[in-house]
């Protein structure tokens, strides 16, 4: 059992899907209006990695949900720690002009056009970013910078967009 999976220490982060859900918040102009989670634990006693002892794991191996936005955008996030190879860790979006897929471990991202024409799209290295948003929350703190990418309250929204979704799981499990 990582870190990760202990909700006593990660929060109700489910694997990687908060984190990533925060970072495509600053390009989404909206957020979720409704959505449904399905997921499981596949392995529900881990040894701890501090403890070094068997613990029951609070945190879904495998979770996916689905839903949408106001603008009527479709969404289907799938992320798993238990597939075998690199499994599927994706985002997801369909309109009605076509479907964006986020493949994170690919590191892609294709458009899909309403006639199946489907095109991967470049992103210009000057676009590209390392990430920081850890290193400027700790910065902002220490040293009073700026934080650049995301704001608090665009932390709070994320988070409880991320509660939401580990409450759904709970209350279904």
């Amino acid at each position: 059992m990582t870190w990760r999976q202990d909700a006593g220490v990660s929060g109700k982060n489910i694997l990687t899907l908060g984190i990533y859900h925060e970072a495509l918040m600053r390009w989404l102009t909206e957020r979720p209006n409704s959505f449904e989670t399905f997921g499981n634990t596949y392995v529900p006693l881990r040894r701890h990695w501090e403890k070094d002892k068997s613990v029951r794991v609070d945190l879904p191996d495998q979770i996916q949900v689905v839903g949408s936005f106001d603008s009527e955008i479709a969404f289907d996030y799938k992320f798993s720690g238990v597939e075998p190879g690199t499994g599927q860790n994706f985002f997801e979006f369909v309109g009605s002009k076509g479907t964006l897929l986020l493949d994170l471990n690919e590191q892609k991202l294709s458009k899909t056009d309403l006639n199946g024409s489907e095109v991967v799209v470049e992103i210009a290295d000057k676009a590209k970013r390392d990430w920081a948003v850890e290193a400027e929350f700790i910065d902002s703190i220490r040293k009073q910078t700026p934080v650049k990418r995301t704001s608090f309250e665009r932390g709070v929204e994320y988070m409880a967009f991320s509660e939401a979704i580990y409450n759904q799981w709970k209350k279904r499990n």
